[in-house]
């Protein structure tokens, strides 16, 4: 486990938010097709050099004034199509809470910034890679609710 919250170095967060909801969402899907996702997800975040994640911004526009990316022929598009049944707030919420936890298991550092936008919790949400020499930092409320 590898994320902080937002500016808290000391304590990890250790639990994603509304697991149950998230659990329900991964039974619709196959083995192979959660593979496949988590693989799509380490793909995008290896490939951000600059080491900023605003989830936001990985929603196709159709699901997210924000997003730009398109999901077109990727497996993130078993989300859409599949696991929410082409229902945008619900997507919104599945694929941040897939990241998070994706992000949870990444062997790098990051700290997530989370940022609700209206109605879709978590789409707002931004990641930001821990450089090497981020100390322990100030306690943050975050990761207090979570823990």
């Amino acid at each position: 486990m590898t994320l902080y919250a937002a500016s808290d170095r000391k304590n990890l967060v250790n639990a994603v938010p509304h697991r149950l909801l998230l659990d329900g969402w991964k039974s619709r899907l196959e083995a192979l097709e959660l593979r496949a996702i988590e693989f799509e997800l380490d793909r995008l975040v290896r490939s951000k050099a600059s080491g900023e994640i605003r989830t936001a911004a990985w929603l196709p526009a159709r699901l997210s004034p924000y997003g730009r990316m398109s999901w077109d022929q990727t497996p993130l598009m078993r989300i859409w199509e599949n696991v929410c049944q082409r229902d945008p707030k619900q997507t919104c919420w599945c694929f941040g809470l897939l990241l998070w936890e994706h992000m949870m298991a990444r062997p790098d550092a990051w700290r997530v910034e989370r940022a609700d936008l209206g109605e879709m919790p978590l789409a707002g949400t931004t990641y930001r890679r821990c450089r090497s020499n981020d100390g322990p930092l100030a306690p943050s409320p975050l990761a207090a609710s979570l823990g």
